[in-house]
């Protein structure tokens, strides 16, 4: 069977469903006594971060149902040698439908937000892996350190001003 799937980012449109897909990641129902007011903060931070950049949503439709989806959240740092721009993101989660689990579609969301971050001079995306996606993401370039995972965008254009006798100098 030949799915014919779509991806896209997610906008103001979508804060609604945005909410609910992360109630239904945490299994949270409406019988929980936390599920309401979870919602409203989810509500409230969708529409602060979607609009203001400071979070992406990718989403993976089959036929208008979302199939899976990727949360990448973006925090600034104090710039550093390893970092030049300061810019990082955070992956909060990849999530696919069981029924559509092992065609690649996680891997694709991923690399659409790397990519993204990439776009937004993100030098580093963190994010932590459970034992089970570790692999996943280390074949994706992830390195483990400690708690967490680590991904190092190479950027040229950022680092083009590098002093090649004195690599730790850069030219502001």
């Amino acid at each position: 069977m030949i799915l014919l799937l779509t991806y896209r980012f997610a906008d103001d449109f979508d804060v609604k469903l945005l909410a609910s897909l992360r109630l239904d990641f945490l299994e949270l129902v409406p019988t929980d006594d936390e599920y309401y007011e979870i919602r409203e903060n989810l509500k409230d931070y969708y529409k602060a971060k979607l609009s203001t950049g400071q979070c992406a949503v990718m989403l993976a439709e089959d036929d208008a149902a979302i199939i899976g989806n990727g949360i990448l959240s973006f925090y600034d740092t104090v710039p550093s040698i390893d970092n030049r721009t300061g810019k990082c993101g955070y992956i909060e989660s990849i999530y696919v439908h069981p029924d559509y689990r092992r065609q690649k579609i996680g891997t694709l969301i991923l690399t659409k937000l790397v990519e993204f971050a990439r776009e937004k001079e993100c030098l580093a995306i963190i994010l932590n892996a459970t034992d089970d996606s570790k692999d996943l993401y280390s074949r994706h370039g992830f390195k483990s350190k400690d708690n967490y995972m680590i991904y190092e965008i190479p950027n040229k254009m950022l680092t083009k001003n590098v002093d090649p006798v004195h690599p730790n100098y850069v030219d502001i």
